[in-house]
């Protein structure tokens, strides 16, 4: 008897070891021959032992069209097979060990994934999907399917789902309530409208930049520490229970407010292109950059409590005032292009360290108060108007005599086209006048007939006139037609 069983494990083991596996794609056994598993050449076939043990195949841009052969590799945990000419896969064929499968870049347009349950990694990016179910993944921890005009996807049971990848989709709604252990969400560039992560408590990375957003509910996201919504149609914004939020992109929006009290770890704050009218952010001492260009900010933002600030740019906004002697660390600041700003102090002992400080195109602006007036101040960059003093006493003489002198003198017309006049209706003498540019260049300058200017000499454009007197000088905005 013992020689009967001994005789049949023989003959068995025999079989196997000559068994092979049939390989119809050329190009998928090339790879195999390349990889060291196919080692009799490209005949259609290899010896199925050879996959054996095998749990990692790289596959990856070899032009392959078919896969059949992959269920000779048993213990196969990771599958790569992207960047290939795949029109069709039989997930059936692949082991119930696998974990990871990577298809980017193919020519599908179907998968049935109900025979891979236990995929914890799956990349489908750039393919033809149009609708994915995904719905028995329990287990599936990252998934990657941008770049197609899939319009549905079906997350139902996905209750491991970590990150979910959707970049340049046709995607308009998603459903999320089931990925309770989402940390990672990323659907830029889809037809996405609303969105809600109600169900999201682990949360911790959203960007649904480029987008048609208008709606998007965070009532319990307390790791939330990354937000972009940049150039959405959101009008309104709240994260007020995002306590952990460090970076917020609301770029190219219509937000016209924000409340930042709960958000005391904010770093970043970067919303050029909006409508906020104010912004308080005396509750963010970790505030290092503030990007709000273009905006419709008036009066004066309180940055005392922000002592980590580094970057502020503030143009083309309607700021009056601006304080930065608490902002030790600031290095950048653009607050160009503010009509109505009238007063900046710089005097927090560290003009040195300054990168750049720009105030041009701020006609109001007649002084900044600045470290040290002796220094250099090559880094201050503003109008031929604007003064720098020391202290805060100069800047309000300064303004008291510019007023004065605006009551006293007439210059017009304006706009202008050739002639400009200037009427003086004190008993001051003009001694100079000055035309400079948006950038502060002298570009025409006059001591005699100084009640008279041919302005056809110069471009059309935006010039400050200086009017130099022996009480003060006085600085008008002119339109040259």
């Amino acid at each position: 008897m013992k020689q009967i069983i001994l005789i049949y494990c023989f003959l068995h083991l025999h079989l196997s070891y000559g068994q092979y596996t049939q390989v119809p794609d050329p190009n998928f056994e090339q790879a195999l021959i390349d990889l060291g598993i196919d080692d009799d050449g490209l005949n259609g076939q290899f010896l199925t032992t050879n996959a054996i043990g095998i749990t990692t195949l790289n596959l990856d841009e070899k032009n392959i069209n078919n896969l059949t052969g992959i269920e000779a590799f048993i213990d196969l945990e990771q599958l790569f097979a992207s960047s290939n000419n795949l029109s069709s896969f039989d997930l059936s064929m692949v082991p119930s060990d696998l974990f990871t499968l990577g298809l980017n870049d193919n020519n599908l347009s179907d998968i049935d994934l109900s025979n891979v349950p236990q995929i914890v990694n799956l990349y489908l990016g750039s393919n033809n999907f149009t609708s994915i179910d995904a719905s028995n993944l329990s287990s599936l921890f990252i998934f990657h399917l941008s770049n197609q005009n899939i319009t549905n996807l079906n997350l139902t049971n996905c209750t491991s789902l970590a990150s979910l990848r959707c970049v340049e989709t046709s995607l308009n709604s998603i459903d999320l309530s089931e990925c309770v252990n989402l940390t990672y969400f990323n659907a830029r560039d889809s037809q996405i409208t609303s969105l809600d992560f109600l169900n999201n408590p682990n949360i911790e990375e959203i960007e649904i930049q480029n987008t048609p957003l208008s709606n998007i509910n965070l009532p319990n996201n307390p790791l939330l520490d990354y937000l972009s919504v940049s150039n959405t149609l959101l009008t309104e914004l709240d994260i007020s229970n995002c306590q952990s939020l460090v970076s917020l992109y609301f770029n190219d929006t219509n937000i016209t407010q924000l409340n930042f009290s709960n958000n005391t770890n904010i770093e970043i704050i970067s919303g050029n292109n909006s409508s906020l009218s104010s912004i308080d952010v005396t509750n963010n001492p970790n505030l290092s950059w503030l990007w709000l260009r273009n905006n419709n900010l008036t009066g004066i933002i309180d940055l005392s409590n922000n002592f980590v600030l580094d970057d502020v740019e503030l143009n083309y906004n309607m700021l009056e005032e601006m304080d930065f002697s608490h902002n030790t660390d600031i290095s950048f600041i653009r607050i160009d292009d503010n009509p109505n700003l009238q007063f900046v102090n710089m005097n927090n002992g560290s003009n040195e360290d300054l990168v750049a400080f720009i105030a041009i195109d701020c006609p109001e602006l007649s002084c900044v108060v600045v470290d040290d007036t002796n220094a250099p101040n090559t880094n201050f960059i503003v109008d031929a108007h604007t003064t720098l003093v020391e202290n805060i006493e100069d800047c309000d003489n300064l303004s008291v005599t510019k007023n004065k002198l605006r009551s006293l003198f007439n210059v017009f017309p304006n706009p202008v086209k050739g002639a400009l006049r200037i009427k003086n209706n004190s008993t001051f003498q003009i001694e100079s006048i000055e035309f400079y540019n948006l950038i502060g260049e002298l570009v025409l300058s006059k001591t005699e007939n100084l009640y008279f200017v041919d302005t056809s000499i110069l471009k059309s454009g935006v010039y400050f006139l200086k009017i130099i007197t022996g009480k003060g000088t006085l600085i008008e905005k002119v339109l040259k037609k």
